[in-house]
Parts: structure tokens; sequence; C-alpha cells
């Protein structure tokens, strides 16, 4: 069994790593999900669940990729703690 199975094969940062490191590392996780969560939806809208469902899910896709792009956002620049 992998030894990083519940963070998706990501090595945690270190607890005194600096906050950009772990905003980095909650991103990197986040982007390693996000393909499971938009062919999970694409299954949802094939079976032919309610649609109010498939909205739902895709406004928790859209969501997720907001977190993303925010999480970039607030990561990149000198490397520095924010």
């Amino acid at each position: 069994m992998p030894e990083h199975l519940a963070t998706l094969g990501l090595k945690p940062p270190p607890p005194d790593a600096p906050k950009s490191a772990k905003l980095r590392f909650v991103r990197d996780i986040q982007l390693r999900a996000l393909p499971f969560n938009v062919l999970c939806l694409g299954v949802l809208a094939a079976v032919g669940v309610d649609g109010w469902l498939v909205a739902v899910g895709a406004v928790a896709v859209g969501v997720l990729v907001l977190d993303i792009l925010l999480l970039t956002f607030m990561t990149r620049g000198d490397g520095g703690d924010g």
C-alpha cells in the first residue's frame, strides 16, 4: 500500500514549512482530484440522474476550480510566506 495514499501520492510538507509550501500542497491535492471529480460528474450526467443533482455537482466542480486558481495566485511570486 502506498505510503501517502490519503494525500494522493504527495508527501506532506514538514510542520515547519512556510505557509506558501502548505498552500501549494493543498493546491496540488486539489489538482490531482479534479479529473476524478469531472469524470464522476460526467458519469452522473450520462446515467441520467436528476438535473438538479448534476447542477449541484457542476457548481461544486466550479468552486473547486476557483479555489485552485485562488491558491495558485496566492502561492505564486517570490516564494515568500504568502
